[in-house]
């Protein structure tokens, strides 16, 4: 199947590299697309505010680091406010990066086996002609996105100006910084937890000198192992951070041998021994760990209070798992009592078989000895969980946890970046179909306990993956989501096929087929005895003709009411259950025939593939803000990533006097940063000695105004007023998709690419969570 794939791709560079792609994007929208108004609130675009949808921001000033670098700096993923200050933490290249990396690597191996003179600067220059014809030159260049690494940056919140706080440089020749997923502030201190391979890190920021400091450090030998620091809290005084180890030795790496370069192993090895020796029983066991302190730089403070036996085994901590071995994803105080999400998901090692399984949560109360006593809230049932896996749905394989006002939100997070590895690993449709007819999900829990979902259809959109991050900004409950609309439909459209090994036509030719063969059936004198059966076979010939019609309704118009697989679903359920039995009693050889067409893999797959791409089809991309004074009813303060499609997530909220600033996740063009009041705020700038002088120009009147265009209703897709509720309609982008044009056809054959690629995100560490 790769050979396939690769070929189609090589001619797809070939035979379309000058033609204009399917993906253009809205580069150069008017200024007012960065202001809108929206049921009382103004959103503005702070970041770079000259630049709309298409074009790159980063956040920092572009003379700090170079355009490229802010366009790879593609999400805020962590932020913590202090003093005049916000502090953002980002995302080095999450997506293009990979998917460049994985396809040079395949592409090597293919022209090295072919003889190809400089195999790897050739596989270079076509796996970055692949993205750019696939994308339109929307990915950032996968040769310079392999190089750099995340930042961390501070914003004046008054003045927007802006400045590099910390970058790392001198362990980046060997560590692979993917960024700073958590941030807090404790006793005057601010931490950031950077994820990265093999080591990662908690790093102390003196906000007053900016100097800083690593107070906990992990290391791994075992490259399969998902090693990471994720969760951040503070709790009675103390901090407590999660994290997983492989148990790594740091004063032993590499002695049972490795066929890692010396050189590398030698960099490791002298990171290693700089890691953080914090007392623990069980050193050597693979999983994770629940650490608190009240000194983070005093190492014999930190303390383990739980690890991996605590949680029964069940946090999934490999990459090869469930959102790449999530581990301990989420800690949150609620009651009086600390709460506990984690990923269960595994797969096997020997087979690759996923147990897509949904996040636990146990509660953890303190002691008075010191101990903590730890009680399963969801889970495993028969060992005493109140509530099953992930609520019922095994597609939330992670829960992000937030406390507003009386009750404990869980907000549901899928796993498509693993459905998309299937299709490439497997031509396998089913998972990523499975997620988006079970989006995102929010729950919330009562003090006593108890758990009542609020919603369970995304609000209103299957694209809507995970309920991403919360806050609370005037005692309203915000949150922002990730869409996946915009990655999917490089999967999703193509109309030939190609994914599925399948065309529409041969689709088509197999289903007459079919009802031919059962039409001769009823025909024949020896099928004398399906008279009996006869409304059965016919039910199963107008499922077969249902089918064909929403493939060429799919092909003209992309507008198809039925759903291709609860058709097939439905078909196939007749068949077994009716039509099968009676022909294998009167003729076991057209039985035979008709169950290498129904049953065939090849056939499911294309149905499944075509139920993502009639879902696909009809979403609006981009991600959504909604906001909600009583936690259940929420309305929408964008449902496009403030006008541009490539803003897939909001990432991260910061509540200040100044308004709620928000950080997006952008793997196209860099994240941005975006502002939105309602006419409440209460600028107060601090005046003592925390800032730098002569950088907080913000002591005077009107601070919060600003020099913008006039700003004007969000156009595009505006839901007005209207209330979104648990069971509204989707959210639809009502705009047809000529998926005929045989052009876009052409290209997006490349986006095979990605399908016999994604698998990477099973082999490395994803960073997308």
């Amino acid at each position: 199947m790769r050979n396939k794939f690769f070929k189609l791709a090589l001619s797809a560079v070939l035979s379309v590299s000058c033609l204009a792609a399917g993906f253009t994007g809205a580069s150069g929208l008017d200024g007012n697309a960065n202001n809108i108004t929206k049921d009382g609130y103004t959103i503005t675009k702070v970041s770079h505010p000259d630049r709309g949808s298409g074009q790159s921001d980063g956040i920092l000033p572009f003379e700090v680091m170079g355009e490229e670098s802010n366009r790879n700096q593609s999400y805020v993923w962590s932020s913590v406010e202090y003093g005049n200050y916000i502090y953002l933490g980002t995302c080095w290249n999450p997506i293009s990066g990979i998917y460049y990396r994985n396809l040079k690597n395949n592409l090597t191996s293919l022209f090295e086996k072919r003889g190809d003179k400089n195999p790897g600067q050739k596989a270079g220059t076509v796996a970055t002609n692949i993205l750019n014809v696939m994308y339109d030159g929307n990915f950032p260049d996968g040769a310079t996105s392999t190089k750099g690494t995340p930042c961390i940056m501070r914003v004046n919140k008054y003045t927007y100006e802006t400045e590099l706080v910390y970058v790392e440089k001198e362990s980046s020749a060997f560590v692979n910084w993917n960024g700073y997923r958590m941030a807090i502030e404790y006793k005057g201190k601010l931490y950031f937890a950077c994820a990265g391979y093999p080591t990662s890190r908690l790093l102390q920021i003196d906000p007053k000198t900016k100097a800083t400091k690593v107070v906990m450090q992990k290391t791994a030998e075992n490259s399969a192992f998902s090693n990471g620091i994720r969760g951040l809290t503070v709790m009675n005084g103390k901090l407590l951070v999660s994290l997983a180890t492989d148990g790594a030795d740091p004063d032993h790496m590499f002695e049972n041998g490795s066929q890692l370069p010396q050189a590398y192993q030698n960099a490791i090895k002298a990171i290693a021994k700089k890691d953080v020796r914090y007392k623990d029983d069980n050193p050597r066991m693979e999983g994770v760990r629940l650490l608190e302190t009240d000194d983070p730089e005093n190492v014999d403070s930190w303390k383990v209070i739980a690890n991996q036996e605590t949680f029964d085994n069940l946090p999934a901590c490999w990459i090869r798992d469930s959102i790449n071995g999530g581990g301990l994803w989420d800690l949150a105080e609620f009651n009086g009592s600390l709460y506990v999400s984690m990923v269960t998901g595994k797969t096997d090692a020997t087979t690759g078989v996923t147990n897509k399984q949904g996040f636990a949560v146990y509660r953890g109360d303190p002691q008075k000895d010191g101990s903590w006593k730890w009680t399963p809230i969801i889970g495993d049932t028969s060992k005493g969980a109140k509530y099953e896996f992930g609520l019922g749905k095994k597609q939330s394989c992670a829960g992000n946890l937030y406390v507003y006002k009386d009750h404990l939100y869980i907000g549901g997070y899928n796993d498509p970046m693993l459905d998309l590895a299937e299709i490439g690993n497997k031509a396998d449709f089913h998972l990523l179909y499975q997620d988006l007819k079970n989006p995102a999900c929010l729950n919330r829990m009562d003090k006593n306990g108890n758990i009542e979902l609020i919603n369970d259809d995304g609000f209103g959109a299957a694209s809507t993956q995970y309920l991403w991050r919360f806050s609370e900004y005037n005692n309203k409950l915000v949150i922002g989501t990730f869409d996946i609309t915009t990655l999917a439909k490089g999967f999703t459209q193509l109309t030939d096929g190609s994914l599925s090994e399948m065309t529409p036509e041969e689709f088509k030719k197999k289903m007459d087929y079919v009802e031919d063969l059962l039409e001769s059936l009823k025909k024949d004198p020896s099928g004398v005895a399906v008279a009996s059966e006869d409304e059965s076979v016919d039910e199963m010939m107008d499922q077969l003709e249902d089918m064909k019609d929403i493939v060429e309704g799919d092909n003209r118009s992309r507008e198809v009411d039925q759903d291709i697989v609860e058709v097939y679903d439905e078909l196939i359920e007749n068949y077994k259950k009716f039509v099968k039995p009676l022909l294998h009693e009167i003729n076991p050889e057209l039985e035979k025939q008709i169950d290498d067409i129904i049953l065939n893999s090849t056939v499911e797959n294309f149905v499944y593939y075509y139920g993502c791409s009639q879902i696909v089809s009809k979403q609006e991309a981009g991600c959504d803000v909604l906001v909600s004074s009583d936690g259940v009813h929420f309305d929408a303060l964008t449902r496009n990533g403030f006008n541009d499609k490539y803003n897939h997530g909001g990432r991260a909220f910061i509540p200040t006097d100044n308004g709620l600033f928000i950080g997006m996740a952008n793997p196209f063009w860099g994240t941005q940063l975006w502002r939105i009041t309602d006419g409440s705020e209460n600028p107060i700038p601090d005046t003592d000695k925390t800032d730098k002088p002569d950088t907080d120009k913000t002591n005077k009147p009107d601070t919060d105004k600003t020099d913008k265009p006039e700003i004007k209703e969000d156009q595009p897709f505006d839901k007005g007023n209207t209330t979104i509720k648990p069971t509204e309609t989707k959210k639809e982008d009502k705009k047809k998709v000529n998926t005929g044009d045989h052009t876009q056809v052409m290209i997006y054959v490349s986006a095979i690419v990605i399908s016999s690629l994604a698998l990477v995100l099973l082999k490395r560490k994803k960073v997308e969570n």
